[in-house]
């Protein structure tokens, strides 16, 4: 990213004048990878899919090695395609959709200064995830239950704080810039109040 897209450092982003800082992050693309919270389908689809991945893997004893890792390769570039194609719909303020907005508020962190303990904390989960969701996968491949286990044990865990972290950053942050103040809101049809009171 380039220019006015370009992620600002912390120390920065604090000195900027606060009329400064809403342009630059208004000037974030709204959609695709930089702008958009991640809908609720989303965050379902990304909690499953070390299990389900995992599961598919293990399938190698009835489908073969090589048709089990063609099927689990097959099944997560369509869980991919699916959080990326999939609009899903204006959910409002539920916990789902706290998580997806404070994931986004995560990844703005270098426009807009976050907590600090939020900060380091879900940075430091990210890790612990991947770390568990690859151990799972690679015990799917060797077929270890006790890695498989392990794996998404750890996998799930983190996944589990990041969320509750995620909710407790966006709760925090949803009045510290414009655009956060209104992600929740659902938008009303005024066409049909007129409707109603003309009937």
């Amino acid at each position: 990213m380039q220019n006015p897209r370009r992620l600002l450092s912390p120390r920065f982003s604090q000195g900027l004048p606060d009329s400064d800082r809403v342009a630059v992050l208004s000037s974030l693309p709204l959609s695709g990878r930089s702008g958009r919270p991640a809908t609720p389908v989303s965050i379902c689809l990304k909690f499953l899919a070390p299990g389900l991945l995992t599961a598919l893997l293990w399938l190698q004893m009835w489908l073969g090695l090589s048709g089990a890792l063609a099927l689990t390769a097959a099944v997560a570039v369509g869980l991919i395609a699916v959080q990326k194609t999939y609009p899903g719909r204006k959910s409002g303020d539920g916990w789902l959709s706290q998580a997806g907005y404070g994931e986004r508020i995560w990844l703005n962190r270098f426009i807009v200064p976050i907590p600090p303990e939020l900060y380091t904390g879900i940075t430091l989960l990210y890790p612990v995830f991947w770390s568990g969701a690859l151990a799972a996968l690679l015990g799917g491949y060797s077929m270890s239950a006790l890695l498989t286990a392990t794996g998404l044990l750890v996998a799930h865990s983190a996944q589990f704080v990041c969320i509750e972290k995620q909710i407790r950053l966006y709760r925090e942050m949803k009045n510290k810039a414009p655009l956060y103040r209104f992600w929740a809101s659902v938008p009303d049809n005024d066409n049909r109040r007129s409707q109603k009171a003309t009937t």
